[in-house]
């Protein structure tokens, strides 16, 4: 009986731990499952979503057997045969020091190399990025990186890849961060402030955040540099000239000895004579207008969204963020000028013949302010039945934005007279310069409706044909008032429709043509109507080979457009004095008054762009991936800011830029233009891994033991060649090669060779990451035929420097430092700034160091605390 009982007790145990020991693997991968496809997706996932048997091996010492659970790994049906190429669990994610989730997919995004990745959340997709994007960092229990084409399968670019977040299924936290950037050449600063408010509780989610920031101003006179106009006559001091002869007053030379042209005026007297000016004879009084122009000015934004997720039935999810904020900024253009005539027979003047006096009024500086609110609201109905998905989002968007600009006054005749009551050396004469305000408004809203339905539309012996399609809606329209107090208005209405199929081709292991991999071919057609400003035709072809379980091709074709702002069309025209500005014709960098605002009649943009991409990832335990990108592209119509006057540009826009009598530009409408056409080629390959630095602790039967974050290096690196990069600029014109120093715009053609790399040396969340990036030499081609010239762009380095401590893991028993982590940035930690040189000539001013770099090296600390 007693053997009975053991027996029966020995099964009972065996049982219970195998029951315990299944049921703790799959309440891990419930929770998975759960993280991975559910918690906002809004569905029943064992109907709605195909997935994918993964083994999970679970060690558990009973009778020396180990048992191996088979988990499920749930993700829409249309990606569920694509395996990830890399999995971001929590201590990588915790490297990058990101606050929220968009940071943290920037980061990755600009690793690999992408530009319009498609996002998932748990499996499913979002209607924008807005639902998922201000969720703090530690939400993210991991993120899968899918490869490149795999976008197309779910309504993104065909050359893209996508990116699943998958999230923790239970959060509920406070985040607090604060940080302080200030330049190590002093004279400027950056403080952010952020918090934070979550919740997720199984497949709902919400989150609240809350961020402001403001910048100091940087003024020309902070940085050692030579101003563009350090000799110019107009100070607050004051500069006396000759009027309408060569030397100021023929008594005034007499008694110096020598022709006086200029002559500063001295401040230490109101009623001065002639023997007391003989001193400042042929001298100028400073201008002092690098203390009143700013290499970058002040900003302040402050936003709010409110953002999550709800499940309304077992098949049906609502997630929605909507967004508040206002953003201001200011920038200083110098000091209004005039030019005061002081006749001989004036009671104060000791002149004998007429003379000017040269001002400047540093009480009411020329100054170009902005405000900018936005608000929008993203709302979207996510359905699930069978393997399909049905996504209905709505969305409203409004920007408005003011501008203004205080500008120098008109002068009939070019100078003022000073009457005879006012003491031209009394100091009152600066307030009598004429100001002019310029104030604009413009109001954006657009409005936005959108249905898209994807699902697998019939099964073959290798994998289901896939399909997709879509309608949209939208209205956009513009109220604008311009400086003369002129309204205008202009709107557009779209229509959008779209669909696409993925077709698999082989399998492997199925079929007659098995030996080859998985291949796939997807295809998509859209077709965009503007109304009265033309349509938009958009179709795409790619084609996928995974020959290896580790190796992937992908070759596309892609043809889209880009409508064109309704900002750039009608936007009031906006002036900006005093802005340095680079004449490529005469070699020189002039203060200039530039016009900004809406083009006009512009084209929308189509760029045709054709990839073909590898990627190899040989090596699973050490993370290692390869990839390599070769693609082609053709833009037409594509819009962008004005370029360098250069003879070419002149003669394709001859009526923006505008010069005085003697040559001197002094005018630019630097508003948005259309370039016909231009061609690219490019290179890109990279490399990222992990190497554990420490091996994994065994206990003395050699198993590993329970243990934290093992330290490691992380490296991430990437190279780009271009091979070819031309532009014409209008039709008739010749062709510009931006690789031999043509340009259209002011950094001086197009680099040939960028690198980055990223290397970080991490347990954790602690360690330190170091930042790199290199861009190549380039050239500047400028002057007339007759006289040429070029500006060498030397290749430029910059190294940023992040040290990352988490205090919570190093005190795990402190429940004051819990959640603690502290940052130290170093951007440009060897304040190294892009050198210019000028085969022949001086350089021109407005390529100095301080200018193409105002900043220069910052160091940023950063306080973040979870609760």
């Amino acid at each position: 009986m007693k053997r009975l009982v053991r027996l029966a007790s020995r099964s009972s145990i065996s049982a219970l731990l195998i029951s315990a020991a299944h049921g703790n693997a799959r309440a891990g991968e419930n929770s998975a499952a759960n993280s991975d496809a559910g918690n906002g997706s809004g569905g029943a996932q064992s109907e709605t979503s195909q997935s994918r048997g993964s083994a999970l091996e679970l060690p558990v010492p009973l009778f020396d057997r180990q048992i191996v659970v088979i988990g499920e790994r749930w993700i829409v049906s249309q990606l569920a045969d694509v395996e990830p190429e890399q999995v971001y669990d929590e201590d990588r994610i915790a490297s990058y020091g990101a606050s929220t989730v968009g940071e943290l997919v920037d980061q990755i995004r600009d690793e690999n190399g992408d530009d319009q990745p498609a996002l998932l959340v748990n499996g499913q997709p979002v209607g924008d990025i807005g639902d998922i994007s201000d969720f703090p960092v530690e939400a993210i229990r991991k993120v899968e990186s899918l490869p490149r084409g795999s976008a197309a399968r779910v309504g993104g670019a065909s050359s893209q890849r996508t990116y699943n977040i998958v999230l923790r299924p239970s959060v509920k936290s406070m985040t607090l961060t604060g940080s302080r950037e200030m330049a190590t050449e002093g004279d400027w600063s950056l403080n952010r402030g952020e918090a934070l408010f979550t919740l997720i509780a199984r497949k709902n989610r919400l989150n609240l955040a809350i961020r402001a920031s403001e910048s100091d101003d940087l003024f020309e006179s902070d940085r050692n540099l030579t101003r563009l106009d350090g000799s110019a006559p107009f100070a607050p001091a004051g500069n006396i000239l000759p009027f309408r002869t060569t030397e100021i007053d023929p008594a005034l030379s007499l008694m110096a000895g020598l022709p006086v042209t200029t002559l500063a005026l001295p401040t230490t007297t109101a009623q001065p004579t002639l023997a007391s000016l003989v001193p400042f004879a042929n001298t100028l009084n400073d201008s002092r207008i690098g203390e009143f122009r700013t290499l970058r000015g002040a900003t302040r934004p402050i936003e709010a969204s409110l953002s999550g997720n709800k499940t309304l039935l077992p098949w049906l999810s609502l997630s929605f963020n909507g967004r508040i904020g206002r953003t201001t900024s200011s920038s200083l253009n110098g000091l209004p000028t005039a030019r005061f005539l002081l006749q001989p027979g004036h009671p104060a003047s000791p002149f004998t013949v007429p003379v000017v006096l040269a001002l400047s009024d540093p009480a009411r500086p020329l100054r170009y302010a902005t405000t900018s609110d936005s608000k929008s609201l993203t709302a979207s109905f996510l359905a699930n039945w069978a393997n399909w998905q049905g996504t209905l989002l709505g969305r409203y968007d409004e920007r408005e934005r003011r501008s203004d600009s205080i500008l120098n006054g008109t002068v009939a005749g070019g100078v003022i007279p000073i009457d005879a009551a006012t003491n031209p050396f009394g100091g009152t004469l600066p307030a009598l310069i004429p100001l002019s305000l310029r104030t604009t408004r413009s109001r954006t809203t657009s409005r936005e409706a959108r249905f898209d339905l994807q699902g697998p539309l019939l099964a073959l012996p290798v994998g289901s044909v896939q399909l997709r399609a879509g309608i949209g809606v939208s209205g956009t329209s513009l109220n604008a008032t311009g400086a003369s107090g002129k309204t205008a208005a202009i709107s557009r209405n779209e229509w959008n429709i779209r669909g696409g199929v993925t077709v698999p081709l082989t399998a492997r292991n199925k079929g007659a043509l098995g030996f080859i991999g998985d291949t796939d071919v997807s295809a998509d057609l859209s077709r965009q109507t503007l109304g009265r400003f033309g349509r938009i035709d958009e179709h795409s072809i790619s084609f996928s080979w995974r020959p290896l379980t580790w190796l992937r091709l992908n070759a596309t074709d892609n043809t889209d457009g880009r409508a064109i702002p309704l900002e750039l069309l009608s936007a009031p025209s906006m002036i900006a004095e005093n802005v340095p500005y680079f004449d490529p014709l005469r070699g020189v960098t002039v203060p200039v008054t530039t016009i900004y605002g809406g083009g006009g009649n512009l084209k929308s943009e189509t760029q045709r762009v054709r990839t073909l991409s590898l990627s190899a990832s040989p090596w699973a335990r050490y993370k290692l991936q390869f990839n390599a990108d070769y693609s082609v592209s053709d833009t037409r119509n594509q819009f962008g800011a004005l370029p360098l006057p250069t003879q070419a540009v002149v003669l394709a826009f001859p009526d923006r830029f505008v010069r005085d009598a003697n040559g001197r530009l002094v005018s630019v409408d630097n508003r948005t233009v259309n370039f016909e056409r231009q061609h690219s080629r490019q290179l890109r390959f990279g490399t990222n891994f992990t190497i554990p630095l420490e091996p994994v602790p065994l206990d003395a039967k050699g198993k590993p033991k329970p243990y934290g974050p093992r330290l490691s290096l992380q490296v991430n690196a990437s190279h780009t060649v271009v091979l070819e990069n031309t532009s014409v600029i209008r039709e008739g014109l010749g062709e510009v090669d931006l690789l031999a120093g043509g340009a259209i715009g002011l950094g001086g053609g197009q680099q040939r060779h960028v690198s980055d790399a990223n290397i970080a040396v991490m347990r954790g969340a602690s360690g330190f990451r170091l930042s790199a990036r290199r861009r190549g030499g380039s050239q500047l081609q400028y002057g007339t035929a007759a006289a040429p010239n070029r500006l060498s762009f030397a290749p430029l380095t910059t190294v940023d420097l992040r040290g990352i401590a988490d205090i919570g893991s190093m005190k795990p028993h402190s429940s004051f430092w819990k959640g603690v982590r502290i940052s130290l940035v170093v951007d440009n930690a060897f304040n190294t700034r892009q050198r210019v040189t000028a085969a022949s000539g001086d350089l021109p001013l407005g390529f100095q160091p301080a200018y193409r770099d105002p900043i220069g090296r910052t160091v940023m600390a950063e306080l973040r605390k979870v609760f």
